[in-house]
């Protein structure tokens, strides 16, 4: 069987167990969750459909919860590392906010997550992330709660004396954005380094 294979039958396992969880439910709950039932859908139809290398496919068939995110602020570089581990991501390349180079070698020297590197930034970075990713239908699990508020309130910055938008976004509801931003960075950059 190949990863695909494996993978579309472990989440089509996933998606029977929802729709016979949903089947119990009053009809009130039904309706709440039917935003689930389409996403669920989707995703199965993403696996199958999709142009994923086999790399991607096993990091999808082997991560815990690839649907989920972890989102907390002000964690030290130790709380850090073990949230890694427990989810499962040491062996992923992690691309971290190259402002906090200290962050990062403490991160690969002391908590041994030697495949974190650092974002590439440059003169309008951000604004050449947001083209690229404007490009694609996002789509994003129910779930990732923090992700959908961020990207319903990411918004640009006014103009002073005219009120209207100007061309960069404001610097609020944005770590997710960037950690996006940062993920598609090697399609983005056009890089070697490849996306797994």
């Amino acid at each position: 069987m190949t990863t695909r294979e494996q993978l579309y039958e472990r989440m089509s396992a996933e998606y029977t167990d929802f729709i016979n969880e949903l089947k119990t439910l009053p009809p009130v709950e039904i309706i709440e969750n039917s935003y689930a039932k389409v996403f669920k859908g989707d995703i199965l139809s993403c696996i199958q459909d999709e142009d994923f290398d086999e790399e991607q496919l096993k990091v999808f068939l082997t991560s815990k919860s690839p649907l989920d995110e972890f989102y907390q602020k002000e964690l030290w570089n130790r709380q850090i590392a073990e949230k890694i581990v427990e989810l499962g991501y040491q062996k992923e390349i992690i691309r971290a906010d190259c402002a906090n180079p200290k962050d990062i070698s403490e991160l690969k020297t002391y908590y041994k997550i030697y495949r974190i590197i650092a974002s590439r930034k440059g003169k309008n970075s951000i604004m050449n992330g947001i083209g690229f990713i404007q490009n694609y239908h996002l789509v994003i699990h129910p779930r990732c709660k923090n992700f959908i508020y961020e990207i319903e309130n990411y918004v640009y910055k006014k103009d002073s004396k005219t009120n209207e938008n100007i061309n960069e976004p404001e610097d609020s509801n944005n770590h997710l954005m960037d950690a996006m931003r940062y993920a598609l960075e090697p399609y983005i950059l056009g890089s070697s380094v490849r996306f797994i």
